[in-house]
């Protein structure tokens, strides 16, 4: 569907600024980067101001590359924009449940060749689309069935990456390979128990299906 080198996300919910194609394809010509991204103006559907917490994902803090392997939100994924090169090393996402931008992020983030810039080029919108959120309670039942496809969500977005770095040539001696390895469990000063979800820390078989997918949560 696309085919130019860059591609500049234009999510339908959002308001993008006259201006943003233009400094996006600026910062792709002066800095050479794989991933560009900015800041936004937050509003709710009324266009009253709303709190931006997207400030809090990890980019607006740093870029390391270990960092952006923990995080489960690298960016506002709204003011994205990515270089092909990013499919052309590492092809395609392998998992439909995992967000392109915690992809995208992470790519680029072990490239070394992420681009910030300092300034909203766009008013994202607060509740529309994925960012609608429910005015009632969830049930128990509910709850569960939404914190199950959370939890997919993430075991997606980590198997992706453990397929990336390896894409990438992370040595396996590397701390970011090292979060992907089995672990046994162990106890620290505090007798606080510590383990990984890995083949070494079995999980009950009553367990709902979804939570015994960690167990591939591990390098090869």
């Amino acid at each position: 569907m696309c085919s130019g080198d860059v591609i500049i996300a234009a999510a339908g919910d959002d308001i993008y600024y006259p201006d943003r194609a233009r400094r996006i394809m600026e910062a792709f010509e002066e800095a050479d980067p794989l991933l560009v991204y900015s800041h936004a103006d937050v509003t709710k559907l009324d266009r009253s101001p709303a709190e931006a917490t997207y400030r809090k994902a990890t980019f607006y803090t740093t870029t390391d590359p270990l960092a952006a392997a923990k995080s489960r939100a690298l960016y506002l994924g709204a003011t994205c924009a990515w270089h092909r090169d990013l499919y052309r090393k590492y092809g395609l996402i392998q998992f439909a449940n995992a967000h392109e931008d915690l992809i995208h992020g992470f790519r680029a983030a072990l490239e070394g060749r992420l681009h910030f810039i300092d300034a909203p080029l766009l008013t994202y919108r607060m509740g529309a689309g994925l960012t609608n959120t429910p005015t009632e309670a969830l049930t128990k039942e509910a709850f569960r069935k939404k914190r199950l496809r959370e939890v997919d969500h993430d075991i997606c977005v980590f198997k992706q990456r453990l397929i990336d770095i390896q894409t990438f040539g992370m040595s396996p001696d590397h701390e970011i390979s090292f979060l992907g390895a089995p672990r046994k469990r162990r106890r620290d000063k505090g007798g606080v128990h510590h383990a990984r979800f890995s083949r070494d820390c079995p999980i009950p078989e009553s367990a709902p299906a979804a939570c015994h997918r960690y167990r591939d949560l591990r390098v090869a």
